[in-house]
């Protein structure tokens, strides 16, 4: 795809049968456990280039008319505002949608405002599913318009981001939005950002680092993540920000 596209400079490891389609292909490091993706990412642009990478963490800017349509889709919803993200491309990555009602419940009990359910047409069903699941103020923001053109505006303008391991948690934590992730039987090394503003929570803290969570499917189901542990992370950053 990258040639099909004119890139002139194709850089990449030289595994997986694809050196031939590279300008630029680089002996991959000797790995035994997950590595950050950040860290594979910066590692071929010094090594390509000869340069130094200091600072990894991404950033996203977000333009004044993008600002502006995403104020427009959360108009006249009461602050605080927590973003829930229930859905992923796959079905081991999401916590139950009750979970995530009970989540905004427990916070909205004790910072006030509102919670807004995220995702994709795809996922309309676990949204709805937690909109019914919820006793407090709980939105679709699909109607009120948000979409790819709004997406990463309101995901900036949320006070508390709580996701899955899907893009818009990547997208809260390069606009800078405070996140709670949670992450089953997905490896939470391979996506490791430092100096991001989040809290993750692991099916199993306790597994060794020399196993990985993408191969203990059972032991690290994402449904034993209690309700409690997701809502004192994110009551921890409402309290933050309140201060």
């Amino acid at each position: 795809m990258a040639g099909r596209c004119g890139a002139k400079r194709r850089i990449g490891y030289r595994r997986d049968r694809r050196g031939g389609l590279l300008t630029n292909a680089i002996e991959p490091p000797p790995r035994t456990t997950p590595v950050p993706a950040v860290d594979d990412y910066a590692d071929l642009v010094e090594r390509a280039y000869d340069l130094e990478v200091d600072d990894r963490r991404p950033s996203l800017p977000i333009s004044d008319a993008e600002h502006a349509r995403a104020m427009a889709v959360l108009a006249e919803l009461p602050r605080p505002i927590v973003g829930l993200v229930p859905g992923a491309s796959k079905l081991p990555k999401r916590w139950p949608a009750e979970r995530f009602a009970a989540v905004a419940e427990q916070l909205h009990s004790t910072f006030g405002g509102c919670a807004v359910v995220l995702g994709s047409p795809d996922e309309a069903d676990v949204i709805a599913a937690v909109c019914r699941a919820a006793d407090s103020p709980v939105h679709d923001l699909a109607p009120r318009g948000l979409g790819l053109g709004t997406l990463r505006g309101v995901i900036a303008n949320l006070d508390l981001l709580i996701t899955n391991d899907t893009g818009p948690r990547h997208l809260a934590y390069a606009t800078g939005t405070p996140t709670v992730a949670v992450f089953g039987p997905t490896d939470h090394r391979w996506t490791l950002v430092p100096g991001i503003d989040e809290a993750m929570v692991i099916a199993e803290p306790f597994l060794d680092d020399d196993h990985i969570a993408d191969r203990h499917p059972d032991t690290c189901r994402i449904d034993r993540i209690p309700v409690g542990d997701v809502a004192c992370h994110g009551a921890r950053i409402l309290r933050r920000a309140a201060d």
